[in-house]
């Protein structure tokens, strides 16, 4: 076996903020030559370099650097060369450097005049009062030439010119260089190959598109357990690979805390565990490139650590037939070998530790191009580039990282246990190309910042996540569950959760058991928070929503919309779990918003003349057994019979309804409210006479049937005043086919003059207490089951301040519009002015030329408004605006409930698109994306949910995920100025979605292709 050590050639390249720093050596004797004008002899193993006098002879000497890599595009900022000085010399010394006008000079020669002989460039630099040179091995700003950019510049903008060519320099006398006196001495490399001459170059380049590998191993999967193909290629082309183990649990697996997110552990000393990758990755490749990443320490035990090797079917059993091998030994040497029976070794720079347990990235480029050029790249530095005999063509059968193959494993190819790989490996790429190295030193500065090897952010493998449940109880009942079902994570248990408020837990158990019951009373939601591990001890905390509900309450119909939208129906929303949402009419002129003086914040207000509201009949609105309907009503008409709420006709349902009658106790008209309802096809009928103060006041009415037992009618006023009267009766309700109808009776009669609010359906028979309670909450502005908090109003009207320019929102859906959505239609009315003069709505445009991908726009008086953009609102006059008082409120109920974020909030949700459908709405590394979040009440941005390609995550693990570019969110002031911050992960009034704004929203490149949306819960 063959043993070739190869010298160090140290090329120093590293990329920094818009632009490169080029070092290149001087790595061979004859490289730095010296040429005796007299009789034009050359000295190539001169122990240094005489600029430009040695013992009285003048002479030019010669400076070649063998490879630089500069592509020609490039613009150069700075150069220069760096000496050493050898001896002391301090006279008067003027020089002049100039570069060999050629693509790729060739090295020197003992030819006499090799030096002279080469044309030189047209640029040339003096170098003239050359500072003293006093002290022997200074290496300093005195030992460099003046700025050598124009000729670097000259030399790369040559026809022929490419990366990695070589590049040459001469220097030669001055003016009044004549004599011995003219004299500065340098370190050659013959004297010093660590000291010898170095070219300094900083260079700018265009953009460039990054190569894609023809294999990427990023070693993010979460576990590894030997399943073929568990190892994914995420170029693309399925070059899959698996682990393989013979222990279980597995030695080898993956890891959290790679260079970009997780990495591949084979820190366990044996010959059992390795990877196994596709072997056609790499067959049947010339050139490549070969990278990835890689860490270990001095306490491995092998004095050869082997990172991949590679075998051909049907060699001997012996490592000489290696096709492809990279190994890390004694400490400070890489080793290579490609198929032609030797290793080579290349030794570390003093500044480079290959074992000191930290990442370091690792790069193997051959060019058959440049006549099996092997270069060999540390952390951004280039190392060495050996030109041997090699393998033309890889023919792999086996490809393996983690063990060194002593012939291939299916012909009796065993390991050994002294040369495998005891540390981490991380972001394994191959290359079907030498890749230049400006693509080499991105990469490695991408992937130091933890991103893609082109700079983009990882899109990272969730490996432990608790994710919050969400559950609905009924409030008589308790309800088992494991939180754990939904969490992902190696080895999972549970290891501490808090209590809920307002229930009792059983458990939580280690395995994510747990019972709960909601306390006796309670309606509304209720949470506890749980964490658990795994098996590396990283934790995670998720929350258990539950929403403890009445689920008899069929139907809830609060009326608090902004109003009601007559033309296009379904606008009467219900706030209950069935959804079973009301139309007004008729559909123009029709049912009214009662903007003031109502129960809770909005109500419905009726002219007695044609407005009805309408739901249509559904199965879950026929009762047979108990049931309960309470509403508020404000009388204003003095029609003679009046429908309040039925779902009746001649022959079954039930109704509630006003009618003046003959008194015989008084002998007088008296005002008689009515309960009927069908048993068994029998008309029962309770009410209640003599009302006081019926007119113009809120009157609380209650109708309630306990099957089998009693029909009974409550009546509160504002001020407590109550009635009730009951029978007894027994059967099952006669259900009706007809519609739900507030205002009016089925006949088109008894139209209702004045308001309603709060009508409330239940399929039970409530208590008398719980009538009560419901009235109380009521009335003092709360939701019917809650006695602490006051109900939150939708906010209807949007303010313009006068001479501002301020990002808005609108609290509407366009979707289903199929007119009326334009500037005009919809802000026109509340500014009544001139369009584009006094009033004008800016948009942004995705536009993937430009870096940000976005530019602003105006918008026509004729352009539609679209769901979900938040838009520019520049008003010029003097004076404030009202606006989208006529706007629609959002209805919630248009998402599927099948997303678990939206369980707490009764599955009503609704999405809005932050990105655009042709996909190509994302060219530089981010889009700002200006979102209108169509609310009318306040809600928590932790509540909000980013759902990508139909996956739901929190703000914060979508910018893990590398889809947000930040989980901020941005909400500009009033005045269009200044800006907001709001903390995703921090409740309170400070991080709270508000109607009536525009947000800013910032979206990675990653985002691009995605369908990204925004899940917004109700309010």
């Amino acid at each position: 076996m063959k043993f070739i050590f190869i010298v160090i050639q140290l090329i120093l390249l590293s990329s920094w903020l818009n632009g490169y720093v080029l070092e290149a050596y001087v790595n061979s004797s004859s490289d730095d030559v010296e040429e005796r004008l007299d009789d034009h002899s050359i000295y190539r193993d001169s122990s240094d370099l005489e600029f430009v006098y040695d013992e009285g002879r003048a002479q030019k000497v010669g400076i070649r650097f063998s490879s630089v890599e500069i592509p020609p595009d490039a613009t150069v900022t700075k150069a220069y060369i760096q000496f050493t000085v050898d001896e002391a010399y301090s006279g008067q010394t003027n020089l002049v450097v100039v570069g060999e006008a050629s693509a790729n000079p060739s090295t020197y020669t003992s030819t006499a005049g090799d030096v002279t002989n080469r044309a030189e460039t047209t640029s040339s630099v003096e170098w003239s009062s050359v500072p003293a040179w006093p002290t022997v091995d200074e290496r300093g700003v005195d030992q460099r030439t003046p700025s050598l950019v124009d000729i670097v510049n000259e030399l790369i903008g040559q026809s022929g010119w490419q990366s990695g060519n070589a590049m040459a320099f001469m220097i030669k006398a001055g003016a009044d260089c004549t004599d011995s006196d003219c004299r500065r001495t340098a370190v050659s490399y013959d004297k010093d190959r660590y000291r010898v001459p170095v070219l300094h170059i900083e260079f700018t380049t265009p953009s460039y598109t990054f190569t894609k590998p023809k294999a990427n191993y990023t070693f993010d999967e979460c576990v590894w357990d030997g399943t073929q193909s568990e190892i994914k290629d995420s170029s693309g082309n399925g070059y899959s690979g698996q682990s393989v183990s013979a222990s279980t649990p597995s030695t080898i697996n993956t890891s959290a805390d790679g260079v970009v997110h997780r990495y591949g552990d084979f820190s366990t000393d044996n010959t059992a565990d390795f990877v196994e990758l596709d072997p056609s990755s790499i067959d049947g490749l010339d050139d490549f490139t070969i990278s990835l990443w890689y860490k270990t320490g001095s306490a491995a035990t092998g004095s050869v650590q082997t990172l991949f090797d590679s075998q051909q079917s049907g060699k001997p059993q012996d490592q000489d037939y290696d096709m492809a091998e990279l190994r890390i030994s004694n400490n400070n040497q890489i080793v290579i070998n490609l198929g032609d029976q030797s290793y080579y070794y290349i030794d570390m720079p003093s500044d480079i530790n290959l074992i000191d347990n930290q990442w370091h990235h690792l790069v193997w480029r051959r060019s058959t191009d440049s006549g099996n050029n092997n270069c060999i790249f540390v952390d951004g530095k280039k190392i060495e580039c050996i030109n041997r005999t090699f393998v033309s063509t890889l023919g792999v059968s086996y490809f393996e990282m983690g063990q060194e193959m002593d012939g291939v494993p299916s012909s009796g190819g065993s390991f050994d246990l002294n040369q495998n790989f005891e540390g981490m490996i991380d972001e394994v790429k191959i290359y079907s190309k030498a890749l230049e190295w400006r693509e080499i030193s991105d990469i490695y500065d991408n992937e130091s910042l933890s991103n893609n090897y082109d700079g983009t952010k990882r899109v990272k493998t969730i490996c432990l996540q608790a994710y919050s449940d969400y559950l609905f109880i009924d409030r008589n009942s308790a309800t088992s569950a494991n939180v754990l079902d939904n969490d992902i994570g190696r080895d999972i248990s549970v290891i501490s959760n808090t209590a809920p408020a307002n229930g009792t837990l059983s458990g939580v158990d280690a395995d994510g058991s747990y019972r709960y019951t909601p306390n006796g009373g309670f309606l509304g939601r209720d949470s506890f928070t749980y964490t658990i591990k795994d098996i590396e001890d990283n934790n995670s905390t998720a929350t258990v929503f539950v929403s403890v509900v009445d689920s008899t309450l069929v139907a809830e119909y609060r009326f608090d919309e902004c109003q009601f939208d007559n033309a296009n129906g379904d606008d009467v929303i219900d706030n209950s779990l069935n959804r079973l949402n009301g139309s007004t009419y008729p559909t123009t002129d029709g049912v009214a918003k009662a903007d003031s003086s109502n129960i809770i914040c909005k109500g419905a207000s009726f002219d007695g003349d044609d407005d009805y509201i309408e739901v249509a009949d559904d199965p879950k609105l026929n009762i047979t057994g108990s049931m309960s309907v309470s509403f508020w009503v404000y009388p204003q008409g003095d029609a003679m019979e009046q429908s309040y709420v039925e779902k009746y006709d001649n022959s079954s349902g039930w109704r509630v309804w006003y009618k003046k009658t003959w008194s015989f106790s008084t002998f007088s008209i008296t005002d008689r409210i009515y309960f009927d309802l069908y048993i068994d096809g029998t008309r029962e009928q309770v009410y209640i006479e003599d009302l006081e103060n019926w007119l113009n006041n809120w009157h609380f009415i209650t109708a309630v049937y306990k099957k089998d037992a009693r029909m009974k009618l409550f009546i509160r006023d504002e001020v407590g005043n109550k009635v009730r009267s009951r029978i007894n009766v027994s059967g099952d309700i006669t259900t009706s086919n007809k519609p739900l109808i507030m205002g009016k009776n089925y006949q088109d009669k008894y139209y209702f003059e004045g308001k309603l609010d709060e009508v409330k359906i239940w399929s039970r028979a409530l208590r008398r207490v719980q009538v009560v309670d419901i009235y109380t909450n009521e009335s003092e502005k709360r939701d019917w089951y809650d006695d602490n908090k006051t109900r939150v109003c939708n906010v209807c009207q949007c303010n313009s301040l006068a001479n501002k320019s301020m990002l808005i929102g609108l609290q509407s859906d366009f979707r289903n519009m199929s007119s009326g959505k334009d500037v005009l239609s919809i802000l026109g009315d509340d500014f009544n002015a001139t369009y584009g003069s006094d009033w004008k709505l800016w948009g942004r445009v995705y536009d993937i030329s430009s870096s940000n991908s976005a530019r602003y726009q105006a918008l026509l008086d004729t352009d539609d408004l679209e769901f979900g953009k938040a838009y520019w609102l520049v008003n010029a006059m003097a004076n404030d605006v009202n606006y989208s008082a006529n706007l629609k409120t959002m209805d919630f109920n248009d998402t599927i409930r099948s997303y678990p974020a939206c369980q707490s909030k009764n599955g009503k949700c609704i999405l809005v698109d932050l990105v655009e459908p042709n996909g190509t709405d994302v060219g530089g590394p981010y889009i700002y994306t200006m979102a209108s979040l169509p609310i009318s009440k306040p809600i928590y941005l932790k509540d909000i949910r980013v759902v990508i390609d139909d996956e739901v995550y929190t703000p914060t693990e979508a910018e893990a995920l590398g889809r947000l570019y930040n989980s901020t969110i941005w909400r500009y002031d009033q005045d269009g100025k200044n800006y907001t911050s709001l903390a995703p992960n921090t409740p309170g009034i400070p991080n709270t979605i508000e109607p009536c704004r525009g947000y800013w929203i910032e979206l990675d490149k990653n985002s691009a292709g995605k369908d990204v949306k925004l899940l917004i819960p109700q309010e």
